[in-house]
């Protein structure tokens, strides 16, 4: 009273914040973000992300409000990851943290995001090259496909793959109906590209006159 405070209106504010602080736990609000995530991009990678985040950060955090959440705190929750020596999903999570964490801020549920800067607690993964072949080494890596002893499903899937240049899982799942013979084009649906958006392959003579 001496700080002119209701005591009824006090108390019943503490009660609105005790409620809201368990609705709005990393984990619940993960959740909602998660949901709207996964509308642009693929199913498998949607899963990806949210199978991360059980693994690697709800166990640490999952429980706290995202109003108690201080940079310090998610920084601790990720050195588990950093510890086993796995840089490159810290990188990830410190990414989907922070996706998270914005996705609060625009909501009203906080007013500054503090996970911005928790990527540079950690030391960065090293880039690895992909395997690769000279242009002057595909003669002969053509030449031990031709009589390598595989069959031929895995042959034709090998040449299609070098001939429309797209990604393994791509490759491995056209469908016939995909393809357009008149107008020489593969087109990849959305629910199977990365960014979840319809791709379209142009096809050479060397693809599609097998076909007629």
């Amino acid at each position: 009273m001496a700080k002119d405070i209701d005591p009824q209106e006090h108390q019943k504010e503490q009660v609105r914040n005790s409620q809201e602080a368990k609705t709005n736990t990393f984990l619940l609000v993960a959740e909602r973000w998660w949901n709207v995530k996964k509308a642009s991009v693929t199913e498998d990678y949607a899963d990806d992300i949210w199978r991360s985040l059980e693994r690697d950060v709800f166990p640490a955090i999952g429980d706290i409000s995202v109003t108690e959440i201080k940079a310090h705190t998610l920084v601790k929750a990720v050195q588990p990851v950093q510890a086993r020596g796995a840089l490159e999903t810290v990188r990830r999570l410190c990414q989907r943290i922070n996706e998270v964490m914005i996705y609060a801020q625009n909501t009203g549920l906080i007013d500054a995001v503090p996970s911005v800067n928790i990527g540079k607690a950690f030391e960065k993964p090293q880039k690895k090259n992909m395997p690769s072949i000279r242009p002057d080494q595909l003669p002969q890596l053509m030449q031990t496909m031709r009589t390598a002893s595989i069959s031929m499903s895995t042959r034709c899937l090998f040449m299609w793959q070098l001939l429309t240049i797209t990604r393994p899982a791509e490759a491995a799942e056209a469908r016939w109906d995909e393809i357009d013979f008149d107008a020489n084009e593969w087109k990849i649906p959305a629910a199977r590209m990365k960014m979840n958006r319809d791709h379209t392959v142009p096809l050479s003579d060397e693809v599609t006159c097998p076909q007629s």
